[in-house]
């Protein structure tokens, strides 16, 4: 024989914490349970910032931070290289962007291009180191970014490039034709 307590001598059922309920009202049964998958910590980048691209410097394409801003991106192709540098790298045509990988597939430089060198490519359309912008000329970057700390002519591809190794970034111009002493583009990588 079973005895049940009458109902006004029954402990009353405590009421969830006020915390749980708002939790629900904002995520969701699902989330509470865990149907979903937890909240990322990692958040979307300004795609328009230098920065983005040299904080994702000595990163794994693996890494959340990195693969969110990769998917921001969108479209892309894989191009091998055979460089000390870099493996491979990722183009972004439609954004201007390259991101060159290791063999340890860490970003290890990215590449902001200029539509006027590169015409099956947008022209890279955020900000540049030193508020260089790439209508700007030689005398125009060393103004802006100061004194190169080296400089370099490549006569087979027709460029010079001015080194801001302490700085994180070299400014690659035009060494001949029409455009001579215009930027072709910008590297960004690690402080030297």
């Amino acid at each position: 024989m079973v005895l049940a307590l009458p109902v006004h001598l029954r402990k009353p059922a405590r009421p969830a914490p006020l915390l749980l309920h708002a939790t629900i009202a904002v995520l969701g049964v699902g989330a509470v349970l865990g149907v979903f998958a937890p909240i990322a910590t990692a958040h979307a980048q300004p795609l328009d910032r230098y920065t983005t691209y040299k904080n994702m410097l000595g990163r794994s394409k693996t890494q959340s931070s990195v693969r969110i801003t990769i998917k921001q991106l969108g479209d892309y192709t894989v191009e091998k290289l055979e460089s000390a540098d870099a493996e491979y790298y990722y183009s972004f045509a439609k954004r201007g962007v390259e991101l060159h990988f290791d063999a340890k597939h860490q970003v290890s430089f990215a590449v902001l291009l200029n539509d006027k060198a590169f015409p099956s490519y947008a022209r890279y359309s955020g900000s540049l180191p030193a508020k260089i912008a790439f209508a700007d000329d030689e005398a125009a970057v060393i103004k802006k970014a100061g004194k190169a700390e080296k400089t370099k002519d490549i006569a087979a591809v027709k460029e010079r490039v001015l080194f801001y190794d302490k700085k994180g970034f070299s400014v690659v111009l035009f060494a001949d034709g029409p455009r001579k002493g215009k930027i072709k583009y910008i590297e960004i990588y690690a402080q030297k």
